[in-house]
């Protein structure tokens, strides 16, 4: 794990994958090998790996977070996007799976929604739906500066002193 820590993954991959032979009924080792082997481009091992732990531990969402961005970058659309679908499912707060999803979507136009192909540039959109009005924010409003009166004879300082609402 300090290998895997100071990004030294081909050491770890070798010290996972032998901790992996020694405890085989183990899911952390077959895990992390496949996290490593991720980190190092070697996706379709990696998705191999990653499917094993799943196999072992089928609800652990790490696991399956990491499988569907493997996937992603392996090429593998349609699979990562499915994946990134059930996890939405299953946990709709997450949104490092409605990020990923996104990603799957914008990296192939057969999964995008129909009304994406009728492209219209983001700054009409901006213009049009969501006009920028220049308004003080809650936080500026409630932080005022305050003047407060120096012993030393030297000039006063601005403090800022935050009012409750």
């Amino acid at each position: 794990m300090v290998l895997d820590a100071y990004e030294q993954n081909e050491s770890a991959e070798v010290c996972y994958s032998r901790a992996h032979r020694l405890e085989p009924a183990s899911f952390r080792w077959v895990f992390y090998l496949g996290w490593v082997q991720a980190a190092q481009g070697k996706y379709d091992l990696a998705v191999l790996t990653l499917g094993e732990a799943l196999r072992m531990t089928p609800d652990y969402l790490p696991a399956q977070l990491k499988l569907a961005e493997t996937l992603r970058a392996a090429g593998r659309h349609e699979e990562s996007g499915t994946i990134y679908q059930t996890i939405i499912e299953r946990h709709p707060e997450r949104g490092d799976a409605q990020y990923g999803l996104g990603r799957v979507y914008s990296a192939t136009v057969m999964l995008l929604p129909p009304w994406i192909h009728s492209y219209e540039p983001a700054s009409s959109f901006r213009r049009t739906v969501l006009p920028i009005t220049p308004s003080p924010s809650p936080i500026a409003s409630s932080v005022t500066p305050r003047r407060r009166n120096n012993t030393s004879g030297a000039s006063s300082r601005a403090r800022l002193r935050c009012r409750p609402r």
